[in-house]
């Protein structure tokens, strides 16, 4: 329903009304996990809040994003249906391509849980979380630069293009700093706390392994790197280039990510997260290079 609902609000952000794919995603998740809370503190009964919660979602979805672009003048919904399947079948290696990026991000976890106990993956996720804040947080800075980026390259004006490209760098850059510099000043803080709230069987647990958490921290900023590159990569059309890195990397991470876990433990998991990232940043980023001169070439021609 999310991924529905995503193609509402990507629209209304490609018609300029940016605020309103913010108020759906905002106003839709809000009272879909209101929903959640409050089923489950009533009833007590888990399946039956996640239900509630999903036909909130689907009414939020409706109601916040499809019923809003409905009323949008420049929206010619009988265009919309003709070219679905045009549509589809040109964002289909894109739709497998989620699936594999998936796997990649949580190699690392899935080879902690197949080699290690069950608390070792516990500990192992708590160091692992703020790996999605850091692409939570990078999604900020990007999202909103997309619609000016897909405009430019619409245009063919690859100055521009460029320029923005390099701003959405930046501005990653500047926010992975920012965050492995706090990561390493407060790190043993953190994680002290960590252990007091998880209890008497934590203590000693989590302080240890500053390293892997310094080391997942890097690999989360590497891939915020790795999803600017995508979203280049998306723009200019290149969806079997992002098919192919993905794969790339999804092959050196079943080939590894369980052979470093059983050498290294935790450590190992994060080295391979941080090596996977790593791989994905350099594909991108060459793939990114080549279609974007590719496309200078064309338009000098």
């Amino acid at each position: 329903m999310d991924g529905y609902a995503d193609v509402y609000e990507s629209e209304l952000q490609r018609q300029g009304l940016l605020y309103r794919t913010g108020q759906s995603l905002a106003f839709r998740t809000g009272i879909s996990v209101v929903t959640l809370l409050s089923v489950l503190l009533i009833t007590k009964n888990l399946l039956l809040a996640a239900a509630a919660a999903d036909m909130m979602q689907l009414f939020g979805t409706w109601f916040f994003a499809v019923r809003v672009l409905s009323a949008v003048p420049e929206v010619d919904r009988n265009i919309i249906k003709e070219n679905i399947k045009d549509l589809l079948g040109s964002t289909g290696l894109l739709f497998i391509s989620v699936f594999v990026d998936f796997y990649i991000f949580s190699a690392s976890k899935y080879a902690i849980d197949a080699r290690l106990s069950d608390a070792v993956s516990g500990y192992f996720n708590v160091l692992f979380m703020p790996t999605s804040f850091i692409y939570l947080i990078a999604n900020f800075l990007i999202r909103p630069m997309l619609t000016k980026l897909a405009d430019q390259f619409a245009v063919k004006d690859t100055k521009a293009f460029r320029k923005t490209s390099v701003y959405m760098l930046k501005a990653v850059a500047m926010l992975s700093v920012v965050i492995i510099l706090g990561a390493a000043l407060f790190g043993h803080l953190g994680l002290r706390i960590f252990e007091l709230i998880l209890g008497e069987g934590a203590e000693g647990r989590l302080v240890p392994e500053y390293v892997t958490f310094i080391l997942l921290i890097i690999g989360g900023s590497l891939y915020a790197f790795a999803n600017v590159m995508y979203y280049i990569l998306v723009t200019v059309r290149e969806q079997f280039r992002i098919f192919a890195g993905y794969v790339m990397t999804a092959a050196v991470a079943a080939f590894s990510a369980e052979r470093m876990v059983q050498v290294r433990g935790m450590f190992g998991g994060a080295m391979n997260y941080f090596m996977l990232m790593g791989i994905l940043v350099i594909l991108f980023s060459v793939f990114a290079l080549q279609a974007v001169r590719e496309m200078e070439l064309e338009i000098k021609k």
